[in-house]
């Protein structure tokens, strides 16, 4: 009788470090896990699986956080949250001031998190890039300038 051959088993890869790395890398970007996969040259549905898996260990243990549905951002290891008021333009872009802060801090429209002109905010400022301006994320309103009124 002969004997039976078996497959090699394949071990389980562990992304989390390298997942880490790049998240680290583009602090400023959120990334899913098609792009993260990309990044690593993964193509096949195992490993994908592997990534989508330790994405969620790693929002769990609360080492990255999940912006949206299904995006991931590296925590913010700093602590580069501020208070202080909104100053709306004409564009629907925002700039934060802030006493603390010598430059005003760019917000674009989609990070504004519903926040209104003369609005008082908690603001995350992003890691400054190479010759441009601070930027900033609105994390929550403190305080509303006006009350809006449903009718």
């Amino acid at each position: 009788m002969s004997k039976k051959l078996r497959k090699p088993v394949k071990k389980e890869k562990d992304f989390s470090d390298k997942i880490i790395k790049i998240l680290t890398q583009n602090a400023n970007k959120a990334f899913n896990y098609k792009q993260i996969a990309a990044i690593l040259d993964v193509d096949d549905t195992k490993s994908r699986n592997e990534i989508i898996r330790d994405l969620k260990i790693l929002a769990s243990k609360k080492k990255i956080v999940e912006t949206e549905p299904g995006k991931y951002l590296v925590k913010a290891i700093s602590q580069d949250y501020y208070e202080g008021i909104i100053d709306m333009t004409g564009r629907k872009t925002a700039y934060f001031v802030c006493s603390e802060l010598e430059e005003d801090v760019f917000i674009p429209t989609n990070n504004l998190n519903r926040a209104l002109d003369k609005d008082t905010v908690k603001v995350y400022v992003y890691n400054r890039r190479k010759g441009r301006k601070p930027e900033g994320e609105v994390i929550e309103v403190i305080e509303r300038k006006k009350q809006i009124l449903l009718v």
